[in-house]
């Protein structure tokens, strides 16, 4: 019985590791004063929620404003805002604005949230809704979801009473790395990600495709720091930095040309194009990148930049690379040594299993050593023969 108890147990600990949290809501962009369906109007935002049967756009404001057919919110921002354990999360938006292509009327309203609905003639805030993202946060003040799944046709019970702040979402690991002296051009902290032949084999000839990276730069930063990737036509040369090959290369995340994305976390991006070679195949399609480097660091700048995930996605926007920093493994690192972790350079959120034994016993502090985590299976089947034996430590470092 014992056996089966621990082997449970064991299953219930890989559960828990395949569906970490990934994030959090961190600083608000904008507070919107909210109302129903009922209200149609220039600079009117609104909740809509499921009435009845009634599960889309048309249906629900038709049904609240009497209005047969309804209205088709063409311009409207719509964002889709469903339940994560017990937060609401953006999870879709439709931002197209005017007929016929920003015709929203059929949209689905979900089951376990709802359509928040921002008035694009609302100019003041156009521009900072421009900045919200899927994954950010919702908070709503004032409103009774049940009450909005049971309105009367007409009725507006939020107007001047209710509120939706968009909080944007911080990660919850991420690498960081500080530097003081912009004039050191010798020391700073820096890491590359290198991606070979195997990671870049979902580009295909004659696509475009984009780099990005999600980014904070403090605001007391100077000089250059940066974000960047090199794209080389030999995978080779990646990993040996050969400029010889080089194709392609961008400082796309600068601390330089931030502006008022200083002090945030932001998704920056650039595209993958060719910049010259004479070996480079295409006009600005990718056939000729076989081997990437992506990687952070200090130009004559001083000032700290913390990095949670880069990748490859394609003209259609669909994700085809991906990498989370939540443990500095695998990195190519410079001047980021185990004697100055803490103070220059570290990792939120890093991956740490220790199993105790009794030579061995369980951790305490940082008194841990991170496992291999390049194959999650070996991850996942060392937390499994730990939990086998009866004891499991799982710790999460902080700076």
């Amino acid at each position: 019985m014992k056996r089966i108890a621990t082997l449970l147990l064991a299953v219930l600990m890989i559960a828990v590791l395949i569906v970490p949290a990934s994030a959090k809501a961190g600083d608000a962009i904008i507070t919107l004063d909210l109302n129903t369906g009922a209200a149609y109007e220039t600079a009117k935002h609104v909740i809509l929620t499921r009435i009845g049967d009634k599960d889309t756009i048309s249906e629900v404001n038709g049904f609240l404003l009497s209005v047969e057919g309804g209205k088709d919110y063409n311009y409207f921002y719509v964002y889709t805002v469903e339940k994560s354990g017990d937060a609401y999360v953006i999870t879709a938006m439709s931002k197209t604005l005017g007929r016929p292509d920003g015709v929203k009327s059929d949209l689905a309203i979900p089951e376990n949230g709802f359509l928040l609905c921002f008035q694009a003639g609302d100019e003041a805030n156009k521009a900072i809704m421009d900045t919200v993202a899927v994954g950010d946060y919702v908070e709503l003040s004032g409103v009774d979801l049940n009450e909005l799944a049971t309105l009367d046709a007409g009725a507006n019970p939020l107007a001047g009473a209710a509120t939706a702040t968009i909080k944007a979402a911080e990660p919850d690991s991420y690498i960081w790395a500080k530097w003081g002296d912009a004039t050191d051009t010798t020391n700073p902290p820096s890491f590359q990600l290198v991606l070979g032949e195997e990671d870049l084999s979902v580009l295909e000839a004659g696509k475009q495709y984009q780099v990005f990276a999600k980014v904070w730069f403090s605001d007391d930063c100077t000089g250059n720091v940066y974000f960047n990737f090199y794209a080389y036509a030999d995978a080779a040369a990646a990993e040996a930095n050969d400029w010889a090959y080089l194709n392609s290369f961008q400082d796309f995340a600068s601390s330089a040309t931030a502006g008022d994305k200083l002090g945030k976390w932001a998704t920056y991006e650039s595209n993958l194009v060719n910049f010259g070679i004479d070996s480079y195949e295409g006009d600005g399609s990718d056939i000729g990148c076989k081997g990437m480097t992506v990687g952070m660091g200090f130009w004559q700048a001083a000032g700290e930049v913390r990095v949670s995930e880069c990748g490859i996605k394609d003209a259609d926007g669909n994700v085809v690379f991906t990498k989370k920093f939540d443990t500095a493994e695998g990195l190519k690192v410079g001047n980021m040594t185990e004697d100055t972790k803490g103070t220059t350079w570290g990792v939120e959120g890093e991956k740490i299993v220790t199993p105790p034994t009794d030579d061995n016993p369980p951790a305490t502090g940082d008194d841990t050593t991170p496992p291999a985590t390049g194959d999650m299976t070996m991850v996942f089947a060392l937390v499994a023969l730990v939990a086998m034996a009866g004891a499991v430590v799982v710790t999460k470092k902080v700076r």
